[in-house]
């Protein structure tokens, strides 16, 4: 993002760590009332899921803010991986 010149990269950082994140516990969490429901002997106690949610929140959050601040701080700039030409080659007639 950095290397694109990306303005807002605290809103990008944010985003990706919800959108990646935030719909795998809600699935879990909302399979895991179902189970509740149906008195699944598979299901998780509503602490366990508090825990599960306090290490997402208290663990992979600072590292997901400290990832995004180090790879802003250390990229380099953007280096095309070729030569590109100014002007456009003559695609010849078939």
């Amino acid at each position: 993002y950095t290397k694109m010149e990306g303005q807002s990269w605290v809103w990008s950082l944010m985003l990706a760590y919800f959108l990646f994140l935030g719909p795998f516990f809600v699935v879990g969490t909302f399979l895991n009332f179902v189970a509740v429901a149906y008195n699944s002997s598979a299901a998780l106690p509503f602490g366990t899921v508090v825990v599960i949610l306090l290490i997402l929140t208290l663990v992979s959050f600072p590292l997901n803010i400290l990832g995004g601040i180090s790879g802003r701080n250390f990229s380099t700039p953007f280096e095309t991986p070729c030569r590109t030409n100014k002007l456009p080659r003559e695609i010849p007639p078939l």
